[in-house]
């Protein structure tokens, strides 16, 4: 809810909104606002909030407007969604283990900690059109997020893009713009609202807490049989503001290792704690941190080296993950091997208080909605007008990358710039570690039609037909004669309409493409 009326549900639930000229002054005002609380009983441990005895914070989750009712847990108390896969013979392939061992692990929650808090401005025009400028990575979404929220279309709204900074998943949420939105209403003045940090922590979307448990039957020789894996995430104390309502589980559930008989299970429950959101690969953390110490500790168990054990079990080319996802362009023993021999693994520790350890992390990447403007500007350079920011991860960088090699021309002759909801293609934002392969595409295929637009023109001014000519290093020359030339800058200053292409595609998940990550860690322990 934009504000709570009747009740809240957690301690950062906003219950009233005042704007004025200065911070002071507001602080003052809100010091008028006397609210009288009936204490509730409340939950705040995911397990707990799943038994019968438990207090229910949502009396009807099938009735929200958006619940995902193919997936809603609603045979758990407190449930929100449930997503369950299997493989196998679960039960025969624990019989036939020679080990059988089970661990759970209790992860926290965890703020994003960027250095920015949320922050956003929403300005209303004389024509009723609503400017929004706030720190999001994904404008549209924020977009659409509002316009629900305050009950407007959304094409009556600007969201004016601004520097995000890294903000490691957590800043792509329309927040505490819908209030920002009614107060400049009711004050007719633009207003801004700023977190504090005490506010981020209280009332921001943190990754969500969750208790892992893992069940694994092996062979003494260190094949992996059977695996039973549950994930409870504590949602909070709503459902919305995060990776679509379930968490996106498709996104890593299979795993680098190879079981053929297996069951795994993700809950998310509601709890009267802080709304989980976006946190790298939401839920994938937690899973993956659980899944990677139990590994460390079968290999223990079983005398065995844990990267020989990994090695032993990860999926080679074209095999099928832990849940019957058959699997292409697979590399990763090679990854791993990489890392181990960059490490030094095998080298002799330095001294008596070192320790060495190993672990993987991989999941499928996004696809979706993106588009691009490509431009051809007076000097020969080349504009990109992009939906994306650069988090700090060489998005832009990448996409002047591959424009300077399509286009064939130095990288210095690439700017990139982003544009406003009003100016560029509707897009997913920048989420699933999809910007690379979705923007990517586009940008190759806007360079293919501008290429052909300027050799079209250059054509012309050559007196050939197009095929006859070629183009490369910012400059067209007739393949028959390469005395004929003329310069990439005077094809773009003699052609009578500007040259520009936009594209957009909604991009396919490729679900049978995976990345992999090692890291390998060694550590000192000061023992005073």
């Amino acid at each position: 809810p934009v504000l709570c009326w009747e009740v809240v549900r957690f301690v950062g639930d906003r219950v009233a909104a005042v704007a004025a000229d200065t911070p002071d002054a507001a602080e003052d005002a809100l010091g008028l606002i006397d609210v009288e609380y009936e204490e509730l009983p409340a939950v705040f441990d995911p397990l707990e909030a799943m038994q019968p005895n438990a207090p229910r914070i949502h009396e009807d989750v099938a009735g929200y407007d958006g619940a995902p009712k193919q997936r809603l847990a609603l045979d758990v108390p407190n449930g929100l969604t449930r997503q369950a896969w299997r493989k196998g013979d679960l039960e025969q392939g624990f019989r036939e283990a020679d080990l059988v061992l089970e661990h759970t692990f209790r992860i926290p929650a965890r703020h994003q900690g960027y250095i920015e808090p949320h922050v956003g401005t929403v300005a209303i025009d004389n024509d009723g059109r609503i400017q929004v400028w706030t720190s999001t990575k994904a404008p549209f979404a924020t977009r659409n997020q509002l316009a629900q929220a305050v009950g407007v279309p959304q094409t009556s709204i600007r969201l004016n893009v601004v520097n995000v900074g890294g903000e490691f998943g957590g800043k792509g949420d329309a927040l505490d713009l819908p209030v920002a939105y009614f107060l400049a209403q009711q004050s007719g003045r633009p207003v801004k609202i700023v977190m504090t940090y005490a506010e981020e922590l209280m009332a921001g979307n943190p990754g969500h807490p969750t208790v892992v448990t893992v069940r694994s039957g092996v062979k003494r020789d260190g094949r992996i049989l059977a695996r039973y894996l549950r994930a409870v995430h504590a949602s909070g104390a709503y459902g919305a503001l995060k990776a679509n309502a379930c968490l996106p589980t498709w996104h890593y559930v299979g795993g680098p290792y190879r079981v053929d008989n297996a069951c795994f299970e993700f809950l998310q429950v509601y709890t009267n704690t802080v709304p989980g959101g976006y946190f790298r690969g939401p839920g994938a953390l937690q899973t993956y941190f659980a899944l990677e110490s139990h590994t460390d500790i079968i290999a223990r168990e079983l005398g065995m080296d844990p990267a020989e054990f990994r090695l032993r079990n990860l999926i080679g080319e074209g095999e099928e993950d832990a849940v019957g996802q058959r699997l292409r362009s697979v590399r990763f023993r090679e990854v791993l091997q990489a890392a181990l021999d960059a490490a030094g693994w095998e080298r002799p520790k330095p001294g008596p208080n070192y320790g060495r350890g190993v672990a993987l992390f991989g999941r499928h990447i996004g696809g979706g909605p993106t588009g691009i403007i490509l431009s051809t500007e007076p000097d020969g350079a080349f504009t990109v007008i992009s939906p994306t920011f650069d988090q700090g991860t060489g998005t832009h960088t990448i996409l002047r990358q591959l424009v300077a090699d399509e286009m064939r021309v130095p990288i210095e002759q690439v700017r990139v710039m982003v544009g406003d909801t009003d100016t560029v293609p509707n897009d997913g934002g920048a989420r699933a570690s999809r910007v690379t392969y979705v923007a990517g595409r586009v940008i190759v295929q806007a360079c293919g039609q501008l290429r052909e637009q300027l050799i079209a023109q250059a054509a012309r001014m050559l007196e050939c037909r197009p095929e006859e000519a070629d183009y490369g290093d910012g400059k067209f020359w007739l393949r028959e004669d390469l005395s004929q030339q003329i310069s990439l800058r005077k094809v773009v200053a003699l052609a009578k309409d500007p040259l520009t292409v936009t594209v957009q595609e909604d991009v396919p998940q490729p679900d049978d493409v995976t990345y992999i990550c090692a890291q390998v860690a060694e550590v000192e322990v000061d023992p005073e």
